[in-house]
């Protein structure tokens, strides 16, 4: 479902033809690589345009979230560090269903699919926060010395 979803992303977006994308779909069944990866293999595509596709597909299937609600698991948290969960807007949240979840501001959602995708093995996914909020929660949970959230 997201690899036909991701491949309507890129055929809207001029990248893939419909052709390409069921070339990628048939190359993926022998490979456990994300449809996004292939087509960078296959046809030659940045991997900035595979991930801003990726970004708008997370944008249309992530709920929002409310961080106050949330159980923050601290294991997560250590994934990432204090300065990469401030400088990408990214907040580990916990284990769900075998995936990482993370939330993060539709702005820096390329930019924290990117550092994950590098920094992480392992499966993920995102909810969709405010700035204000989730700069909060990152200066709590990481006791992020120097930050000072104004408002």
């Amino acid at each position: 479902m997201d690899n036909d979803l991701i491949g309507h992303i890129l055929i809207e977006q001029g990248v893939l033809t419909p052709n390409q994308v069921a070339r990628a779909l048939s190359a993926q069944t022998e490979s456990e690589a994300p449809l996004g990866r292939i087509a960078e293999q296959l046809f030659d595509i940045e991997r900035t345009i595979v991930i801003d596709a990726l970004a708008e597909q997370v944008v249309m299937r992530a709920p929002d979230a409310s961080l106050a609600t949330e159980h923050f698991d601290e294991q997560c948290l250590r994934l990432i560090s204090a300065k990469e969960a401030w400088d990408g807007l990214i907040l580990p949240i916990r284990w769900d269903n075998g995936e990482l979840l993370c939330a993060t501001t539709v702005e820096t959602l390329p930019a924290a699919i990117e550092l994950l995708q590098q920094k992480l093995d392992c499966p993920f996914h995102f909810v969709i926060a405010e700035m204000r909020p989730l700069e909060e929660f990152i200066a709590s949970l990481y006791a992020y010395e120097g930050v000072e959230v104004i408002d």
